[in-house]
């Protein structure tokens, strides 16, 4: 009798299967070999979680290799294998988690680097003043002017307007031009290299109607033309010319006016330009 009631307490207990205990230390293992899985192991993977599924006594995994790898990346596999019934919300929270996370660190280095920027702005105003001042003062009596403006004709689909201008040796500079009538900005940017002798082309590109139209009746109705040379044709279009602006961002590499070099002004380098440009009007002859 005795007997029996032992044999039923051992048939009862091996029908209850694994502790939690023992399911949880199951998929902790099968979480760690799965980890170490290459990532083109997705069959693997799946049938590893189905083993101990089966072995746990819960249903088959039906989900995807994503599934499995969110939860690893998420800290969450042990839960997957377990079929935790919470896992779902665990793995919202995970989520929502890890962005907050992410926000708080994107924050953090957004003020970090803000606060090296700041800290090297205060470190070069001075030096800049400095470098800004000697840019003024050598061009202080300087007046820039273009002394022709001529539309040339190739025939070809990219067409050109020639700027003469004169600017102030090492300056770098970009100059913009207002057509009359056309609602666009034209510019080029360079360095002067020539003060009394510069050249900006501004190319018209065969679908700019617009300003092909205009130059061509510019060139047609006053029959200005100033010259030709083989196919080319040249034609006097400074009448078209509104306004005419050169804005200069900062100087040459090596200026051969060492006053308005940057390097004079550490920190500075070769490579600085002003914050705030100097605009200077260019005058129409």
């Amino acid at each position: 009798m005795r007997f029996l009631i032992v044999m039923s307490i051992i048939l009862m207990l091996m029908q209850c299967g694994p502790s939690l205990r023992e399911k949880e230390a199951i998929a902790q293992l099968a979480c760690n070999v799965i980890g170490e899985s290459r990532v083109f192991e997705s069959s693997f993977r799946i049938k590893e979680i189905n083993a101990v599924r089966e072995e746990i006594g819960e249903p088959a995994f039906l989900g995807s290799d994503e599934d499995i790898i969110e939860s690893l990346e998420y800290g969450l596999c042990k839960e997957l294998v377990l079929n935790d019934p919470d896992y779902r919300e665990k793995m919202t929270d995970s989520i929502i988690r890890s962005l907050e996370i992410l926000t708080d660190l994107r924050r953090i280095r957004e003020e970090r680097e803000r606060e090296e920027e700041l800290a090297i702005m205060e470190e070069e105003r001075i030096p800049r003043q400095n470098w800004r001042q000697a840019i003024e003062a050598y061009i202080l009596t300087f007046q820039p002017r273009v002394s022709l403006a001529i539309y040339e004709k190739t025939g070809n689909t990219t067409e050109s307007i020639e700027i003469n201008y004169s600017c102030k040796k090492d300056m770098d500079y970009r100059l913009t031009i207002k057509i009359r009538d056309y609602p666009d900005t034209l510019s080029e940017s360079g360095y002067c290299l020539e003060e009394e002798s510069n050249t900006a082309h501004i190319y018209v590109h065969n679908d700019d109607i617009l300003l092909r139209d205009m130059l061509e009746e510019m060139a047609t109705s006053q029959n200005r033309r100033t010259g030709s040379f083989s196919f080319y044709e040249y034609f006097d279009v400074l009448n078209l010319v509104e306004e005419v602006r050169m804005i200069i961002h900062g100087v040459d590499y090596d200026p051969d006016e060492k006053s308005i070099d940057p390097r004079r002004y550490p920190p500075l380098d070769s490579d600085s330009k002003l914050n705030e440009p100097i605009v200077l009007s260019v005058g129409l002859q």
